[in-house]
């Protein structure tokens, strides 16, 4: 969860959107690291038979 945790604190310091090498805006690479990153740990978690808490997982 980790992984999930820093993409989401490097999107929140430097915003949703960046510039590509060519310029253009682009969306943060580390939203898809962290979408990625959560899906993983949500098929795991499956996999284990793992629940959320009532609250949802705290990433």
């Amino acid at each position: 969860m980790v992984l999930a945790r820093d993409a989401r604190d490097r999107v929140v310091r430097e915003g949703s959107v960046v510039r590509d090498m060519k310029g253009s805006v682009i969306a943060h690479p580390a939203i898809k690291i962290e979408a990625d990153a959560v899906k993983l740990y949500a098929g795991l978690f499956d996999k284990w038979g793992a629940r959320p808490p009532a609250g949802g997982w705290k990433i």
